[in-house]
């Protein structure tokens, strides 16, 4: 296409590869927010800073998975764990 006289044909030339830098990024944010919880779990003092579903939902879109499709709602957790207390208080 690049020598045919039609110019009717032709188009970009330049090409602008933007996948890879967009996938190292992906991958240092990742072994960035490992980095972090990796601290935060080595010093007790740091842990009651987090905020452990933020830092969990965005390790999630980190890794491209959908949080709002595998954790659980605060409604669901709160009634998981009323039921886990209810069987306990059984067992006892």
């Amino acid at each position: 296409m690049e020598f045919n006289p039609d110019s009717d044909i032709k188009g970009d030339f330049e090409v602008s590869p933007r996948g890879s830098s967009s996938l190292m990024t992906k991958e240092l944010k990742g072994q960035s927010l490992m980095s972090f919880i990796s601290l935060v779990r080595s010093d007790p003092l740091l842990s009651p800073y987090v905020k452990p579903r933020e830092f969990l939902e965005d390790f999630m879109r980190s890794v491209e998975l959908d949080p709002g499709r595998l954790l659980r709602s605060d409604e669901e957790m709160r009634m998981e764990l009323e039921q886990q207390s209810s069987v306990d208080v059984k067992d006892v």
